[in-house]
């Protein structure tokens, strides 16, 4: 889907409410892979933890699951597509601070 067919989407719904600024931080890869690729999810309550950076308890830790997207391969193609996409669609109005 592309940008314009999201934003035309969400504007559909309602959720798209005009914004003072916008941020694109510049992160590296290997860091999004990172946190992606860390994060398992509680199937029981939909709780999300991280195994570096927000631990789940010791007592459900092997109920955990990762979700089917949350691996180095799926994240690797989407974060591209995502910057480019942002990128495509704001460049315009992006000012490096």
């Amino acid at each position: 889907m592309d940008t314009s067919t999201l934003s035309a989407q969400l504007q559909r719904f309602n959720c798209l409410h005009p914004a003072a600024a916008h941020m694109a931080l510049q992160v590296p890869s290997e860091k999004i892979v990172e946190r992606v690729v860390g994060r398992r999810m509680d199937p029981e309550t939909g709780e999300i933890y991280h195994l570096q950076y927000k631990p789940p308890p010791k007592e459900i830790e092997d109920r955990l699951i990762q979700r089917s997207d949350d691996t180095e391969e799926k994240v690797g193609g989407s974060s591209s597509v995502f910057t480019r996409l942002f990128m495509d669609e704001w460049h315009t109005t992006v000012q490096q601070i």
